[in-house]
């Protein structure tokens, strides 16, 4: 009888399994799906952060509604009007961005030459080799760029 009812689960869980498993999106289609979440998530994030920093709900943040230190404020305001607007906070975003990814490069250029050799590269081969379009080697920030720039488009 036990035998009979591990074998009754074993097929039931194989008969549910195999299906679910030819159902799977390939890799890249799992990667972009991983991706278009990730965004889902910080847009959500970033919403709600606006809304709990915004309390008067005007869209702005003034002074008075602003957590933290007064020079980071002075700093965000772009166009020195006493407020923050999502646009300058949304800059501040990208500049942000746009510093850790040169960070980042910086860490994987260890020799400073502007390209990454695979000696440099410390992800896996195939990785590499998918970034490398033009099959020199060498990794630039254009070959990188493309690469994002391909992936938010889809």
């Amino acid at each position: 009888m036990r035998r009979w009812v591990l074998s009754a689960a074993a097929a039931l869980t194989l008969g549910v399994a195999v299906p679910a498993m030819a159902q799977q999106p390939a890799p890249d289609q799992q990667q972009a799906e991983r991706i278009q979440k990730r965004r889902a998530a910080v847009r959500h994030n970033v919403r709600e952060r606006w809304q709990r920093l915004d309390k008067d709900t005007n869209g702005s943040i003034s002074r008075d509604e602003w957590v933290r230190d007064p020079q980071t404020f002075d700093r965000l305001d772009a166009n020195k009007d006493g407020v923050l607007s999502r646009e300058e906070l949304g800059q501040a975003v990208q500049q942000r961005i746009r510093q850790r990814a040169d960070d980042r490069w910086k860490r994987l250029d260890k020799d400073g030459n502007g390209s990454i050799s695979r000696e440099e590269w410390p992800r896996n081969p195939e990785a590499f080799d998918r970034l490398d379009t033009n099959k020199d080697g060498l990794l630039t920030g254009e070959e990188l760029t493309a690469r994002a720039g391909s992936r938010r488009r889809r």
